[in-house]
């Protein structure tokens, strides 16, 4: 793990970078913020997996985004996570940043809209907002975090520049306390786990009900879900943020 964190105090915003080490977004914002740290005043950036990345893998041992809050005499991935909480508590916000190879477009997903995970949101062109609480996400990264953030981001869509360019405005606009005019949203709760025996019709796709089924999916068709395909949403709620 690397941490790096301007000069300038206090720490506005912590950043974690490549949890999985197949996720390679990450990489590119770590390498962005970190050659000139004190140029983004408040900013902690940390680079979570790098033994997972050397290898380009998801993991090493297991999950680290479903080994929080860690354990200090666990795995590789359990003693990471608990370096990793312990660097994130000083932070008022924590944006996680994950590519998927379901078809989504940039999706952030928070255990709880918080004035502070809304002020990162702000700043996105995100539609849709997913909600997954804390007994959802509770081995987490952001489900042990008052407001914490994930991007989730398809992972041919993460490699556009225009992408790391609006990932870029986000995180300086939300240091330098920026908004931008709020926008109607759309709110998901997650309420369930799609189980494998579910048949999912070929013509599936992410934020649509399933005509036969009370099933909005998520993030279907991400490689690394094997003992299940997604998640299931509840219809949206709006608000704006």
């Amino acid at each position: 793990m690397q941490v790096i964190k301007s000069s300038s105090r206090p720490i506005k915003m912590c950043v974690v970078c490549c949890q999985h080490g197949d996720e390679l977004i990450g990489k590119f914002v770590f390498d962005y913020f970190s050659k000139d740290i004190d140029r983004f005043p408040g900013l902690k950036i940390i680079f979570a997996n790098e033994e997972a990345f050397k290898k380009r893998v998801r993991f090493t041992d297991e999950d680290l985004n479903r080994s929080y809050p860690g354990n200090i005499n666990g795995s590789s991935e359990a003693r990471l996570a608990a370096r990793i909480l312990k660097e994130c508590v000083d932070a008022p916000c924590v944006l996680d940043l994950h590519t998927t190879t379901s078809s989504v477009s940039m999706t952030p997903i928070i255990a709880k809209l918080t004035a502070q995970s809304k002020r990162i949101l702000n700043l996105t062109s995100a539609k849709r907002i997913v909600i997954m609480d804390e007994k959802m996400a509770g081995n987490s990264l952001i489900g042990n975090l008052l407001n914490g953030v994930s991007f989730e981001y398809n992972e041919n869509e993460a490699k556009r520049p225009t992408i790391k360019t609006d990932l870029v405005q986000v995180i300086t606009g939300y240091l330098d306390g920026r908004r931008k005019p709020q926008k109607m949203r759309e709110l998901y709760q997650v309420n369930k786990l799609i189980d494998n025996r579910i048949k999912l019709p070929k013509t599936a796709k992410n934020f649509q009900k399933l005509s036969n089924q009370p099933i909005i999916p998520f993030l279907i068709g991400e490689k690394a879900y094997v003992t299940f395909q997604g998640f299931s949403l509840s219809p949206p709620t709006h608000e704006l943020i």
